[in-house]
């Protein structure tokens, strides 16, 4: 991340291969692998090595490759993730992102994004821009001084216009006045109906004719003041792009006459350092005989500009001191390289041990929190099945197990706890009931905390509360010895229903019950006989009959003990 910030090319996500965990899929998902229009899952279509798959399973998770919106919209949105071929995503939540993707032509890369640098080539550019502008400048201005040319044209023209127009108004008014005067003398000339009637005919077409030539003047009028209006708003609109122009060549001359001066600031800068670079360089031969190339592959380290004062501070006490000691043997400078070398690397390994202590304890925790995890769910399971298998001994009702809690003090292990390194427990009865004991298990908390902090609570056992039908005790000392015996073979049973080992050796357990009840036992085993192999050691015969097969010694009439093995399935086909 730091050679990507440094070198400015770009950004990057990495996923760790030590912390990244998969994603479960949904076992409901696989209802919808066989539809139509249905790839299958991401995670499946994709080829990669299987040390990844952490990786892989995070990325994709349960993401679903469907053909399109169509088929995404049937399965139902936001019921799963999914993704078009075209690239459009659904996500859980109902949202959609999709649409036009410019296809790629080249693989991933990180594209260099370099400052902009000051240079020849950046100034003849900028002031070409400016001539450009210039050049538009001269020929917007010519193009001003036609329209100006155009408009003064149409002022004269529309100022003749309207001359005519009042000339024709007063034509009007003459025309007017000379209809009254026709209408005086009618009055006070008697006319026939026949010449009354051509004389009013010709008063009103000279009248309807004056009318029209006005109108027509009128409407050329009005075209005029358009076309006036449109080409003030065309000269405006030239002259405001004329100033943007000017602006935008000024806005141009400000940028180049700042780069120009930081150009100069920087060249001068470069000069200073330049020369300040040599002296340093002179000071560092007469003081140290060497180059500052070489010092400077000596030392890893580079102090910033912000602490140059205090390392100039540092470099004279370290002169004045080196005054007071004198010359310094080669001898003394070998010791000290060798000896720094052996310190450098014993801090490493110091660095390597103490890094590998936290992974270890990191470890420690991850694995703490995993057992407490499998822990009490191995126990809820236990419980849910030691109620069955009671229930089924019992032909009926009630037990429950539930974990004993302590106060530590100080005492630990606890007397009755085995030895943790053998990783045993044992099943006992006391006061309260059968005590299931785990040989000091206790929790991370617990344990980083046990010592000097007594009265922590921690597990001590658990306790087995059972209740046969047609009974209202709980305490399993009130139990008879055949009940007793019922219920710790339900918890037996459970434990290695749970839990089942490849072969399991029972001594004479079902000594204390009855038939029917040794029935009811030998079911439950033939049901966890297909987990496990069992070896029983018994007298009982109901126990025998349940049997695949038979081993025993027996004595004959010549007083010699036998081995006899019989397959009871072939005997009874026999």
């Amino acid at each position: 991340i730091q050679h990507l910030r440094q070198e400015q090319l770009g950004v990057a996500t990495f996923l760790p291969l030590s912390t990244i965990k998969p994603r479960p899929v949904p076992q409901d998902i696989a209802l919808l692998l066989n539809r139509s229009g249905v790839h299958g899952l991401a995670l499946n279509l994709a080829r990669f090595d299987h040390r990844f798959a952490a990786i892989f399973s995070y990325v994709f998770g349960s993401t679903l490759v469907v053909d399109n919106l169509d088929t995404a919209r049937s399965i139902g949105i936001g019921r799963v993730r999914m993704v078009t071929l075209d690239g459009d995503l659904l996500e859980t939540s109902g949202s959609l992102k999709g649409g036009y993707r410019r296809r790629r032509t080249s693989g991933l890369s990180f594209a260099r994004h370099r400052p902009p640098q000051l240079s020849e080539a950046m100034v003849a550019e900028q002031e070409e821009k400016i001539r450009a502008g210039e050049r538009e400048l001269e020929e917007t201005e010519m193009l001003l001084d036609h329209a100006q040319a155009a408009l003064r044209e149409l002022e004269t023209s529309l100022a003749l216009e309207k001359k005519k127009s009042q000339l024709l108004n007063e034509g009007k008014q003459a025309v007017d006045r000379e209809l009254s005067t026709l209408e005086q003398e009618r009055s006070l000339i008697s006319m026939s109906k026949e010449e009354y009637g051509a004389v009013m005919d010709e008063i009103m077409k000279q009248k309807e004719t004056a009318e029209g030539r006005i109108e027509a003047i009128a409407n050329e009028v009005k075209k005029a003041g358009e076309r006036l209006e449109q080409f003030q708003e065309e000269e405006e609109a030239k002259r405001a792009r004329v100033f943007a122009l000017q602006e935008a060549m000024q806005a141009e001359q400000s940028a180049l006459n700042a780069l120009t001066r930081e150009r100069g600031d920087k060249q001068i800068a470069a000069a200073r350092l330049e020369t300040k670079q040599e002296d340093l360089g002179n000071e560092a031969y007469q003081e140290l005989r060497a180059t500052v190339e070489s010092i400077q592959a000596r030392r890893s380290e580079t102090a910033p500009m912000a602490e140059l004062e205090v390392v100039q501070v540092g470099i004279q006490k370290l002169k004045y001191q080196l005054t007071l000691i004198g010359g310094i043997d080669e001898v003394v400078v070998g010791e000290y390289e060798e000896t720094k070398t052996r310190h450098d690397n014993l801090s490493g390994q110091i660095e390597d041990l103490r890094q590998a202590l936290n992974d270890l304890e990191d470890l420690v925790v991850e694995l703490d929190g995993i057992m407490r995890t499998r822990r009490a769910a191995g126990f809820k399971e236990i419980q849910r099945e030691f109620r069955r298998y009671f229930a089924l001994l019992f032909e009926g009702g009630k037990a429950d197990l539930a974990e004993v809690y302590g106060e530590e003090n100080g005492n630990w292990p606890p007397p009755w706890a085995g030895s943790p390194a053998r990783g045993g427990g044992k099943l006992e009865t006391g006061d309260t009931g059968i005590q299931l004991h785990t040989n000091g298990v206790e929790t991370l908390e617990e344990e980083s905390e046990r010592e000097g902090k007594p009265g922590k609570k921690m597990l001590t056992g658990i306790e087995v509360t059972a209740c046969p039908p047609g009974k209202k005790i709980s305490q399993v000392q009130a139990l008879s010895g055949g009940e007793q015996t019922l219920t710790a073979i339900a918890l037996v049973c459970a434990i290695l229903h749970i839990n089942p080992p490849p072969f399991v050796v029972l001594d004479e357990v079902e000594a204390a019950l009855d038939e029917p009840n040794t029935a009811r036992f030998t079911r439950i085993l033939k049901e966890l006989a297909k987990q496990s192999q069992f070896i029983i050691i018994t007298h009982n015969r109901a126990t025998m009959h349940a049997a695949d097969a038979l081993y025993g010694v027996t004595m004959g009439g010549d007083g010699m003990s036998r081995l006899l093995s019989v397959k009871l399935a072939e005997a009874a086909t026999t």
